[in-house]
């Protein structure tokens, strides 16, 4: 009799032990994980499609000289400068892309895969947006304020504008977009693997508690949620990342195809249609 109580008594002290932390812990559900990996490609992936969409619809406003008087306008001068803005070459923040380069560098030599990764995806989306490209010579702010300095002067406000107009086609066409279609097409594939990954992790944890003879009900409650919400975006993130292979395998393509046709416009600014 004795022998069994200790018996039940050691196989109940190992349960406890186990769910403390003392044995084989039960596996943590990635919600964050998944939430993240998720956020991630989706993010980028709808910020791609609108930014995409704006320069299309910018291009095609481009050549509009509405609300204004024509004749006020020194036409060779706007298209002087807009062409000049549009042919500036890409030039990004030397520094910040320098030290992004520095840390995965440094994350390399260190051996430290985790870190070089994060470090790699920092430098990545330090290239995608307006605030690291340099403004083209005739967008700069004094330039700028020289055609706004009258505030009645309309002439000078739409000149303004349209020089931004293009600036931002010229960022937009020749670094933003190129530079984020080739991120994602690159990051779709590891997404999928990612997703794997991550789906396999949270079958295993959800297995785990609901094995569990010490897990209450609402922990395994609890669990099922938590691993219907990591399903819910891991399926979410491997769609966009599909959608991404699909979708925007011909970009690049459009995108300079754009690009080529706001240059020709741009050599006929301020003609009339036909001519």
């Amino acid at each position: 009799m004795r022998s069994t109580i200790y018996a039940v008594i050691v196989a109940m002290s190992a349960l406890l032990l186990s769910a403390c932390g003392g044995g084989v812990s039960v596996p943590k559900m990635p919600v964050d994980e998944a939430k993240a990996l998720n956020a991630a490609i989706t993010g980028d992936y709808e910020n791609t499609k609108s930014t995409w969409e704006a320069a299309q619809t910018n291009a095609g406003q481009m050549g509009e000289l509405s609300g204004v008087d024509v004749k006020t306008l020194d036409i060779v001068n706007i298209k002087t400068q807009l062409e000049t803005c549009f042919k500036t070459p890409v030039e990004t923040l030397e520094a910040m892309k320098a030290e992004a380069g520095q840390v995965v560098e440094d994350a390399g030599q260190a051996k430290d895969q985790t870190a070089a990764k994060d470090a790699n995806q920092g430098l990545q989306a330090a290239r995608v947006g307006y605030a690291n490209v340099k403004n083209c010579g005739p967008a700069s702010e004094e330039s700028l304020a020289g055609y706004t300095a009258n505030a009645d002067d309309q002439a000078g406000a739409l000149t303004a504008a349209k020089i931004t107009q293009v600036d931002n086609l010229r960022k937009d066409l020749l670094y933003v977009l190129p530079t984020n279609v080739t991120n994602l097409l690159a990051s779709a594939p590891d997404t999928i693997k990612n997703v794997a990954e991550i789906r396999a992790k949270a079958e295993a944890a959800l297995k785990a508690t609901e094995a569990n003879p010490l897990a209450s009900a609402e922990e395994k409650a609890k669990a099922k949620a938590d691993y219907d919400g990591v399903i819910a975006d891991l399926d979410a993130a491997e769609a966009t990342a599909n959608a991404v292979l699909s979708d925007l395998a011909n970009l690049p393509t459009d995108i300079a195809s754009l690009a080529n046709k706001v240059g020709n416009d741009l050599q006929n600014f301020g003609q009339p249609s036909g001519s």
